[in-house]
């Protein structure tokens, strides 16, 4: 098992893995058709490809499939991984254009899985050689086309069912080192691969904005231009969370109700809004870091531009702007290269 993913040039190993192990073992099922384990693959890739742009790398079809099949199905970054497979599944026997998307998978990697176990180029020796359980591969492959089927091996059912939650990490570990060697400069890719059941409260960082306002006064809007008191702001992820994957509070800002709406995971023109971003949180801190306890876990966070609290907040304006545009500007480089769009 442990070589299943030698020789891996796109995703497919992996999201055939991952599903399988949730068709066996989840569902219970010995016997599945090779479609609807494409069907599940597409569903797990949906979020990395669609909700944070990352790359896939040339020539993996599921950078053209996803989009194929999000506008014949309508499933958004929003649904769950089950309800995505569901409606996926559904759809590929009853509209021919998805299923037609979804087979592509198929073509190939049912048959190339099994090479640590059959050594072979030819996919038809392959499934003939699978049928005997040959060395005692993972399963055998019977039927053509939309009939191809995937039946596991017994002797492996007991130690999938055992070490599901290993082997499921093992493939996203590998997914993950995959995915970072395609996608170099892009922060938390691991963070990036499911879509999580619930995103982390901003209790800390709604806590020290409300302290900054009460100390210092309303704080204006940087979209917006107008004030906002305590508990009237959402926290706005300036450069968007779908890109960053983190809830640091250098990268918060308070911001007017309605602009989370309308800025969605754009990424702000720096060059306009990037100014009024530095000058709040270089106030902020100039107000916050005096009442502060010595051990305040918020401030840690703003090390990650490269120097301390308090060195941030006895800079002089001109000098602290360099420093969020010298943090912000890759960031934002990075992320339009990706696809992200301008706000």
């Amino acid at each position: 098992m442990n070589r299943v993913f030698d020789d891996t040039t796109a995703t497919y190993k992996f999201y055939w893995l991952l599903a399988l192990l949730d068709m066996h073992v989840k569902e219970q099922l010995d016997e599945m058709l090779a479609l609807k384990v494409a069907a599940r693959m597409v569903a797990y890739a949906w979020y990395p490809i669609e909700y944070f742009n990352l790359s896939f790398g040339k020539g993996d079809s599921m950078e053209t499939i996803i989009p194929e099949v999000a506008e014949l199905t309508g499933i958004t970054v929003d649904d769950k991984l089950e309800d995505k497979n569901n409606v996926i599944t559904d759809a590929v026997f009853a509209n021919r254009h998805v299923k037609n998307e979804v087979k592509k998978l198929i073509k190939n990697v049912p048959f190339w899985f099994q090479s640590p176990w059959i050594r072979t180029s030819d996919p038809k020796e392959m499934q003939i050689r699978s049928q005997s359980l040959e060395n005692n591969c993972l399963y055998s492959l019977t039927g053509t086309g939309e009939g191809l089927t995937v039946t596991i091996n017994p002797s492996w059912s007991h130690y999938l069912k055992t070490n599901y939650e290993i082997l499921r990490d093992f493939a996203f570990w590998n997914l993950t080192l995959f995915l970072q060697s395609k996608n170099p400069n892009v922060p938390n890719v691991a963070g990036k691969l499911i879509r999580p059941e619930k995103r982390d409260a901003l209790t800390a960082q709604t806590k020290f904005w409300n302290k900054v306002i009460e100390i210092g006064g309303p704080i204006t809007c940087i979209y917006t231009d107008t004030p906002l008191g305590i508990k009237q702001f959402e926290l706005d992820h300036f450069m968007p969370w779908s890109f960053v994957s983190h809830n640091q509070n250098w990268n918060l800002i308070p911001a007017n109700g309605s602009i989370n709406s309308s800025k969605s995971n754009r990424i702000p023109d720096l060059k306009h809004y990037l100014p009024k971003m530095a000058s709040e949180q270089h106030k902020a801190l100039r107000l916050y870091i005096p009442v502060s306890k010595q051990k305040d876990a918020i401030l840690n966070e703003y090390y990650a531009l490269g120097a301390s609290p308090r060195d941030l907040m006895q800079m002089n304006d001109e000098a602290f702007l360099k420093k969020f545009y010298d943090t912000f500007s890759p960031l934002s480089q990075m992320a339009l290269n990706m696809g992200f769009q301008q706000f």
